[in-house]
């Protein structure tokens, strides 16, 4: 990629930054796939190339106790050279797919802005577009876990986002403060894997299913809509930083058509609840860092059948300055050694987050 800027000189007051960026992902997989007796019998590559070229301007102003922002771009994005060959190991090629090239234009937008209102109080809005490119892993790679197979789907569209927010801040000079937003944002032709088939059977895109798997495909839904709360707070105490922070996200699908019995449900993967909190506390060469994440249940699949439970884990280090040049930490994560549960398949095969993981290092300067 590349970017360029200017920023003309328009004052103490008004800063103004213009400017374009171009971006360009290629890629490949070679996989190979449908092991019998721990042996591969097929292979597959895919892959293919996407590019954006934009230009944009950003505007902001300082009048006296308010901050005014406002930007906006211009995108050119194309997707090309797609492709996907599979081939019996040794023998005959299976398929050998070339897709369309595609391009298009996206405009986005965003403007806020932020109010002194006094010493400790900051109110703060903003409203604004944005968008996604599929990933090529999206549009090309077909995968497994279990018995379950997601097909790729070449002719995605990009995903589009509206939203808007609303917060208040609350600090003071020593650095301690609190501070709200919420949000309410719309996704459309958001990119899930959406469940149009049981096994056992031949689909497009990945082949057999056997019995108890779900065939899924990756599909643009009509959109999902999510409204939520944000917190956050710190507090600064001699030698001692603590902070903390929770977010509430109700999210829904929106869906027609073959994703249709999705409609009205939660995403996958999307929890209701996340809260974390943490302390520092730093005396002389002794420092030591604690944080505490609690993630609340979430359904693994788009049909909200599979739930992955909740999950409360702890990290924590301390770190010693022995000399100027040389330190040492040792770190845990997961200190607990809790079982997280990171995705789950149709037929019961749970996926772990990590176990307790225990880290020394040492760190020398040569200065």
């Amino acid at each position: 990629g590349a970017r360029a800027e200017i920023r003309p000189w328009l004052g103490d007051a008004v800063q103004m930054r213009i400017g374009a960026d171009w971006r360009r992902t290629s890629g490949e997989t070679r996989e190979d796939f449908t092991y019998v007796a721990g042996v591969p019998t097929r292979n597959r590559k895919a892959g293919g190339r996407t590019e954006t070229v934009g230009g944009y301007a950003e505007l902001s102003a300082e009048l006296d106790d308010v901050t005014l922002t406002a930007g906006g771009r211009l995108d050119r994005w194309t997707i090309s050279d797609g492709f996907r060959r599979e081939v019996n190991i040794g023998g005959t090629v299976r398929s050998d797919d070339r897709f369309a090239d595609r391009s298009g234009w996206e405009g986005t937008a965003r403007a806020g802005a932020a109010w002194v209102a006094g010493d400790d109080v900051t109110l703060r809005g903003a409203a604004y577009l944005g968008w996604r490119l599929p990933t090529l892993n999206e549009l090309y790679r077909p995968f497994r876990v279990g018995a379950d197979a997601v097909a790729a789907n070449e002719l995605l569209a990009p995903e589009r986002l509206r939203g808007a927010e609303i917060g208040v801040d609350f600090g003071n000079a020593r650095g301690s403060g609190v501070g709200v937003t919420a949000f309410m944002n719309r996704l459309d032709d958001a990119i899930a894997n959406v469940s149009v088939g049981q096994g056992p059977g031949l689909f497009p895109g990945v082949g057999f299913v056997a019995a108890g798997g779900i065939y899924r495909q990756r599909q643009n839904l009509d959109g999902i809509d999510s409204v939520g709360l944000e917190i956050d707070g710190r507090l600064v105490w001699d030698d001692i930083r603590l902070t903390a922070s929770y977010a509430y996200v109700d999210a829904q699908v929106i869906a027609s058509g073959a994703a249709l019995p999705l409609d009205n449900l939660r995403p996958a993967q999307v929890p209701r609840h996340f809260a974390s909190m943490g302390g520092t506390w730093q005396n002389g060469p002794v420092k030591f860092d604690a944080m505490a994440r609690y993630v609340s249940s979430q359904f693994e699949d788009d049909l909200n059948t599979l739930r992955l439970r909740d999950a409360f884990t702890v990290d924590a280090s301390i770190g010693f300055t022995l000399t100027d040049n040389i330190s040492l930490a040792l770190r845990a994560e997961n200190l607990f050694d809790v079982a997280v549960d990171s995705a789950l398949s149709s037929n019961g095969i749970i996926e772990r987050g990590s176990p307790r993981t225990i880290w020394v290092a040492a760190t020398v300067s040569l200065d």
